[in-house]
């Protein structure tokens, strides 16, 4: 795969040593490539998609990324080795893009409870828009860019596996499952197949592990603009219903939310 100061490699573990785990086999249907570090993965699969270089479903996975990035062109960051950085190529792209993400997300949280072999609680579900949360703390969160010259869509993620900065949550700390990055990515692709085959059933899975649902929010909008309500649902695109005081709706497709406890309210 060409692409941006990409540092191939056969797979290895954070110490160092061949980790088999990276070869696969993987889900049929689906194209992976690991390697050592990259600038962003987002990045080096966006130019693949220019160059026609990657098929649809391809997925490039890192053990460090030197310039990867969240939404709102966040800088993200890892120690290498201890986190599932991976972007997927979409080339069918639904008419409502933010399916894309969403099952991602979603099949994360199905992934790590096929890991776990149980199901893992209320507390692990997803945060609109793009976000994996156990409780209020991130886990993952998940970021789509779309080629201008092909409408590709790539959608990438970054789970925290065996590290997380303060304030977050990770897969071994907070649902005790010792697992490699390359499992995770494994159990989320199964997931995410799944999620496909039952079209119908998927819109009424994230809306049942959307924690911001009933919850008092406020979302940050575009310029320094803010909205305090309570979140009433999700729309058939993937918008966000926010109910104000005064009993107005407002449907939010951007915006970056925060949870509020119920008697939290903004200083001044």
């Amino acid at each position: 795969m060409a692409g941006s100061d990409v540092i191939p490699r056969d797979g290895s573990g954070p110490d160092g040593e061949p980790d088999g785990r990276w070869s696969g086999p993987w889900p049929d249907g689906w194209s992976v490539d690991h390697v050592a570090e990259t600038t962003s993965t987002n990045d080096d699969l966006l130019h693949a998609a220019r160059r026609d270089e990657v098929p649809d479903r391809g997925v490039l996975a890192a053990d460090h990324q030197t310039a990867g990035r969240g939404r709102l062109d966040r800088r993200w960051d890892a120690p290498a080795g201890r986190n599932l950085l991976v972007s997927i190529l979409f080339r069918e792209v639904p008419e409502v893009a933010s399916v894309l993400t969403q099952t991602v997300g979603l099949a994360l949280v199905h992934g790590l409870e096929s890991l776990a072999g149980r199901p893992l609680g209320p507390r692990l579900g997803l945060k609109w828009p793009n976000d994996v949360v156990i409780g209020d703390r991130k886990l993952a969160g998940v970021l789509a860019q779309r080629c201008t010259t092909t409408g590709a869509v790539v959608v990438g993620t970054g789970v925290n596996v065996g590290w997380a900065p303060p304030g977050a949550a990770s897969v071994l700390d907070d649902l005790d499952l010792d697992v490699a990055p390359a499992e995770v990515l494994h159990h989320l692709l199964v997931a995410h197949d799944a999620l496909v085959a039952d079209a119908v059933g998927r819109g009424a899975a994230v809306i049942a592990r959307m924690t911001t649902i009933g919850r008092r929010v406020r979302v940050l909008l575009p310029a320094e603009r803010e909205l305090v309500g309570t979140a009433r649902g999700v729309d058939d695109v993937g918008r966000l219903v926010v109910e104000t005081d005064d009993g107005r709706s407002h449907v939010l497709d951007v915006g970056d939310v925060v949870h509020l406890r119920p008697l939290e309210r903004r200083p001044g």
